[in-house]
């Protein structure tokens, strides 16, 4: 609704916080979107590491295209700091989404 500007101002800052809130309760979708946002920086500053773990979880919810946030988030990555957000989605995971960042 925020980011799109349906029926609404386009506000980004706004569009993050609802996509992070659906993003915590498993929709790929909103992951999706969330990286987006994150590696994009619409409505904050770009994040690459958040980007990543995010558009991974999507991934493993179903989100085919999610390749599309991951090949440029990996882009300005090491090897290493890849791995951890590799690291840091399975624990979001496992953890319902409680142990995710922000």
């Amino acid at each position: 609704m925020y980011h799109q500007g349906h029926s609404v101002a386009i506000n980004f800052e706004r569009a993050r916080v609802w996509f992070l809130k659906a993003a915590k309760l498993g929709s790929a979708n909103a992951q999706f979107m969330y990286a987006f946002m994150l590696q994009s920086a619409e409505g904050g500053p770009s994040e690459s590491g958040k980007a990543m773990v995010w558009a991974i979880l999507s991934e493993k919810n179903g989100k085919e295209d999610a390749v599309a946030i991951t090949v440029p988030a990996g882009m300005n990555m090491t090897q290493l700091e890849i791995e951890t957000a590799e690291k840091i989605a399975s624990e979001c995971l496992t953890s319902s989404y409680a142990e995710c960042p922000e």
